[in-house]
């Protein structure tokens, strides 16, 4: 069971089969490891607004979760970002006990080529609606 919003965002990329066969199971928090194979994924919270209500919190928040996709072959980013988009964008359900009332597809942009890795990045920021 998902105790939280990153853990239920992961469950459901992982049912995703389309996702799966690109990436497997190479969905890392924060920071990709040392040696990775290609393409991966990475997640982390950008932040996360809370709506208020005058007599305090409504209980509904609205966190960014930020997506990148690195691969040393560029024409992978947009093959990737493609299943991101139909797995999330619009998504709305219960994934391990964790309830998402809408997911959408805020942002998505290329960062330029990181000579030092030599990986091509694609950003995709997702707000994803819940109750707290």
């Amino acid at each position: 069971m998902a105790n939280d919003l990153e853990q239920a965002i992961v469950a459901k990329l992982a049912s995703v089969s389309a996702i799966t066969a690109l990436v497997g199971d190479r969905i890392y928090a924060k920071e990709l490891e040392q040696e990775v194979d290609y393409p991966a994924l990475n997640y982390f919270r950008v932040d996360t607004p809370r709506i208020h209500a005058l007599d305090g919190p409504a209980g509904l928040a609205y966190p960014r979760i930020q997506i990148g996709i690195f691969s040393d072959n560029f024409a992978d980013l947009p093959i990737v970002s493609k299943q991101l988009r139909l797995a999330l964008d619009g998504f709305s359900g219960v994934v391990d006990g964790f309830t998402i009332g809408a997911v959408e597809l805020a942002d998505e942009r290329d960062e330029p080529f990181e000579p030092e890795t030599k990986t091509f990045q694609r950003i995709l920021d997702f707000i994803v609606w819940h109750n707290e």
